[in-house]
């Protein structure tokens, strides 16, 4: 039985698709939820979730992350997103099993909850292309040579310094990252600078690239022709 947990923070959203997603015989809708502290509260109930792009002062590609650390058995599509392979790379590579467009139907909706269900993911072939061209492109990347040296750089970091590079591989700029740290702009460019020099990295693009690399490494993907992509 698929059993789906909504989270998104406007209600009249949720309960539209808790209701047609309730009417389905192989679906249980556990709840609706609209904080991540009811997220994370009814989240072990439930084997898919779908997440707005936001809840609360947390974007989805934070909230994945911790819910790959700690209910890796949940798969999580994030809903209600613009066509914008970026950011639907960025939400893939933080562990989302898949994604569903602003202007997606309830159909496919469905399709693809079935799909996450099944170890499946319906995305578009453009976005499929982009996605194995970024894991090549990882794969063969110039800083995987010699890993042991690169992975004893990263261990170098500061806990702060982990933090901010954190930040920074999720696309946030210094006035961003210092607005979330609670900490001034030029706090911020300093942790920059040593968090390049430790790394040996040329620029915060490489940085984020070493960094991604031990959190997300490459994985094998195949696509069948109906677009399901399958990740081992």
């Amino acid at each position: 039985m698929i059993r789906i947990l909504i989270a998104d923070e406007s209600g009249l959203t949720g309960d539209a698709m808790r209701s047609i997603l309730g009417e389905q015989e192989d679906i249980y809708v556990v709840g609706c939820v609209h904080t991540e502290e009811e997220l994370y509260f009814s989240l072990p109930h439930s084997n898919i979730l779908l997440l707005s792009v936001r809840l609360g002062s947390r974007s989805a590609s934070d909230i994945i992350k911790d819910i790959c650390e700690a209910h890796s058995g949940v798969k999580t599509l994030v809903v209600g997103i613009h066509d914008n392979p970026r950011l639907i790379l960025q939400y893939i590579e933080a562990g989302a099993s898949g994604y569903v467009l602003r202007q997606e139907t309830m159909g496919s909706l469905l399709a693809k909850v079935r799909a996450a269900y099944n170890d499946l993911a319906l995305i578009s072939p453009a976005i499929a292309a982009q996605l194995m061209g970024r894991l090549a492109k990882l794969a063969n990347h110039p800083l995987t040579v010699d890993r042991g040296r690169r992975a004893n750089n990263l261990a170098e970091l500061t806990p702060r310094e982990q933090e901010v590079l954190g930040l920074i591989n999720n696309g946030y700029t210094n006035q961003e990252i210092a607005n979330k740290l609670f900490i001034t702009c030029g706090t911020v460019k300093n942790h920059v600078h040593s968090i390049l020099e430790k790394l040996e990295a040329s620029s915060r693009h490489d940085a984020a690239s070493i960094y991604e690399m031990y959190q997300n490494p490459p994985s094998t993907l195949t696509m069948n022709q109906s677009g399901a992509l399958t990740v081992a």
